[in-house]
């Protein structure tokens, strides 16, 4: 029978600091997307830490013989090579692969990268990417009483719950709301064929919003299919109830929950979108598992680069880099 064993592996061997490197995309394969990693990330991985071993290699340093402080001095040339903070992100994400590899091979016994931050930018704009806490998005749900004063459950109500939540929790677009149909629902296995900006996917929806999903489909009203097939979520009303919801429409429920939770109070806040949601979805995730290829297969981004933007916020809202600043302020309240 033949073996899956990486090359590598198939002879007698004794791994080695010097052999991983040579050997380092064979054997990082396995540790990313659960060992089936696309090529568009294969790519991207491998030229980012190509990329950080010429830099050893420039300086006759030795990759797995690193110090923290070494890192800081690589993060620092990219800094002074003008590269983005997402830029940077994503390659010190690379490379903490790199090593998180060589620790799970037992060669090293520590991520010198661990605690490396992609730099300050002056520049950026925290707020260029807007999300609610998960607190925030409790509230938010729990704003929507799915029951009227008779106690009678109203389907507009269920629908908007169910969308946000497969917005905020799952990630979807609104084109991808409105495009869903009930034929790309697979109930035995849990799945759901998403119709996107010009390329379709799978999500696997955790157990309670496919239930809320279930649940949402038990009790709405039949659905007028389209050349699409059958409208998962649809408008309700006289002219076009029963149809497809479209996207303005989406937009126009949540932004309705938006104002009950308090999410859109002010002038300022009226430029807060559906896309919010979509952001907490990322932002949140990426604060409990620290792993951008999970953000990027959940959002199913394209390129790792635009997941790397969750990285650097949390950088920013981890560090507070104000604490640096020599002033103490009073203390008389």
């Amino acid at each position: 029978m033949q073996t899956n064993l990486p090359t590598i592996l198939q002879d007698d061997f004794a791994m080695s600091k010097d052999l991983f490197v040579l050997n380092y995309k064979e054997l990082l394969r396995s540790d990313i997307a659960s060992g089936q990693p696309s090529d568009d990330t294969l790519v991207s991985y491998y030229s980012a830490i190509d990329s950080f071993l010429a830099w050893c290699a420039h300086y006759n340093l030795s990759p797995l013989d690193l110090i923290e402080q070494h890192l800081k001095a690589y993060r620092d040339d990219l800094i002074n090579k003008r590269l983005k903070v997402t830029s940077i992100a994503f390659k010190l994400t690379a490379v903490r692969r790199f090593y998180q590899s060589a620790m799970r091979w037992h060669i090293i016994g520590h991520n010198p990268v661990e605690y490396v931050s992609s730099g300050r930018d002056p520049n950026a704009d925290l707020l260029g990417i807007k999300y609610i806490t998960a607190g925030k998005f409790e509230y938010l749900i729990n704003c929507i009483d799915i029951r009227d004063e008779n106690n009678k459950i109203v389907e507009s109500r269920v629908r908007d719950r169910t969308i946000i939540l497969f917005m905020g929790i799952e990630g979807l677009r609104t084109v991808e709301i409105s495009r869903m149909s009930i034929e790309d629902i697979d109930r035995e296995q849990q799945t759901i064929l998403i119709h996107g900006k010009g390329h379709n996917n799978y999500i696997f929806p955790r157990p309670d919003t496919f239930a809320t999903l279930e649940r949402y489909l038990e009790i709405k009203s039949a659905s007028i299919p389209d050349q699409d097939g059958a409208p998962v979520f649809t408008a309700v009303g006289n002219r076009n109830g029963n149809k497809r919801i479209t996207r303005s429409g989406i937009r126009k429920a949540v932004n309705f929950w938006f104002s009950k939770a308090g999410i859109r109070q002010t002038e300022k806040d009226l430029g807060l979108s559906c896309h919010l949601l979509r952001h907490t979805c990322g932002t949140l995730l990426y604060q409990e598992t620290k792993d951008l290829q999970l953000v990027k297969e959940t959002l199913r981004h394209k390129d790792l680069k635009m997941s790397s933007r969750y990285a650097h916020l949390q950088d920013r809202l981890l560090n507070r880099y104000t604490r640096e600043i020599p002033i103490k302020p009073p203390e008389d309240l």
